[in-house]
């Protein structure tokens, strides 16, 4: 059985709909959810579901990789997927799990890409879903290929065709969507590879520095306010980056930069007429 651990930046909706498909099964598990909204009710959820789920702070994955390979270590995953996770993640990180690592596109897609990464790490090849006769839900139809059990009542049937008209039209609909799926299978692939995870979004530049250990450096040694300024500058190039704001991203890696300088400014100014202040004080 393959262990799994998803990160997932924002509702981890993909995890929601992995949970209850894959751990009733013995090949895949989803045994650890880390998500980094401290608000998220997706710990809650998972929790209920009987999967370890925290919260774990950005700046955690910046400065302190090593507890984060610790955890994922403790848990004993096989394999990293990322759920509308936002930013990269650290290079340790990376070169520890080369090759297994899988980037979630949507909750439609997301069994699918799991099951493929997995048979590929075991396998070269890996089946196509037989396309069944009778049109099911698309519940019963993941389940059926990925071998595992289902209860039929707990998903809601396709409704009975309608008298006189032929189910052609919708039969073709579902055969084109699993075409769809098969030609987009390559470009989702590069799991195996060991190289960068599948990421639908592709710029000509690179991303800008985000200076986000400056920003928590200046912040804890300098001056707070506005290296928290620079924080949550430096926390939105990444997101705007990979969401496709290539201009948004630089912006905020300028104001971040302009931020991180603001509050060294004003911890060198503070310091410096600290000590004046103190001895005029004692006179």
């Amino acid at each position: 059985m393959k262990r799994v651990a998803i990160f997932t930046s924002g509702e981890g909706k993909c995890a929601v709909r992995l949970v209850p498909l894959f751990n009733e099964g013995d090949k895949i598990h989803i045994d650890l959810v880390v998500t980094g909204r401290s608000d998220n009710r997706l710990i809650e959820q998972m929790i209920q579901k009987g999967v370890n789920a925290l919260f774990l702070p950005r700046a955690v994955w910046q400065v302190n990789p090593d507890e984060v390979i610790k955890l994922l270590s403790d848990n004993e995953i096989d394999i990293l997927a990322l759920d509308d996770f936002d930013g990269e993640l650290p290079e340790k990180i990376k070169e520890i799990y080369s090759g297994r690592i899988v980037r979630l596109t949507s909750p439609e897609m997301a069994p699918g890409e799991l099951e493929a990464a997995v048979t590929q790490k075991d396998s070269v090849a890996v089946e196509a879903p037989v396309i069944p006769d009778i049109p099911k839900s698309v519940d019963e139809e993941w389940a059926e290929t990925l071998k595992i059990k289902f209860d039929s009542k707990q998903a809601s049937q396709t409704p009975p065709p309608i008298p006189g008209v032929t189910p052609q039209p919708q039969y073709a609909s579902q055969q084109q969507r699993y075409a769809n799926q098969q030609q987009a299978a390559p470009s989702q692939q590069s799991y195996n590879g060991g190289t960068q995870p599948y990421n639908p979004v592709i710029h000509s530049d690179p991303m800008p520095s985000t200076y986000l250990i400056w920003a928590i450096l200046s912040t804890v040694l300098c001056c707070t306010i506005p290296g928290i300024v620079a924080i949550v500058f430096a926390s939105q190039v990444s997101s705007k980056y990979y969401g496709g704001d290539v201009e948004g991203a630089k912006k905020a890696s300028r104001n971040a930069e302009i931020w991180i300088i603001v509050s060294f400014v004003l911890g060198v100014l503070s310091s410096t007429l600290y000590l004046p202040i103190m001895l005029m004080s004692n006179l």
